[in-house]
């Protein structure tokens, strides 16, 4: 039977051997851009950050955010350079824009003469 600490050591392991992962995904996908920024001195705040961002928004979203901020007379020499960047993305939405009821459009209920009434059911939640 594990003990607490050999179960809370492969535990931790897991969770960096994950993490791990996704660096170097996101440092190859960034270097295929032809973005060379340096992943050597990511802190661990940084880091958590950094993983938080990858499963918010996608190794696709920030890598070409990247390249659109980047610029070659002034390259971005480290990964935490793009933190402020990546953080300003906006969030996908989880919603579609238009009603899934069918009863509404886009959110609002209308009457036979085209006018709003109010909002519909299935957007008052939300």
């Amino acid at each position: 039977m594990l003990s607490a600490a050999d179960f809370l050591a492969r535990k931790t392991r897991a969770v960096v051997d994950e993490s791990c992962a996704l660096f170097t995904t996101l440092e190859s996908a960034t270097l295929a851009a032809g973005l060379l920024a340096s992943y050597a001195r990511i802190k661990p705040e940084q880091r958590r950050e950094l993983t938080a961002m990858i499963e918010l928004h996608g190794i696709e979203t920030l890598v070409a955010a990247a390249t659109r901020a980047h610029r070659p007379e002034n390259p971005t020499m480290h990964v935490h350079g793009w933190i402020r960047l990546w953080k300003s993305l906006p969030v996908r939405r989880s919603r579609p824009r238009t009603s899934s009821c069918g009863k509404c459009v886009n959110g609002w209920v209308e009457d036979d003469e085209y006018e709003i009434v109010g909002r519909c059911e299935c957007r008052r939640a939300a």
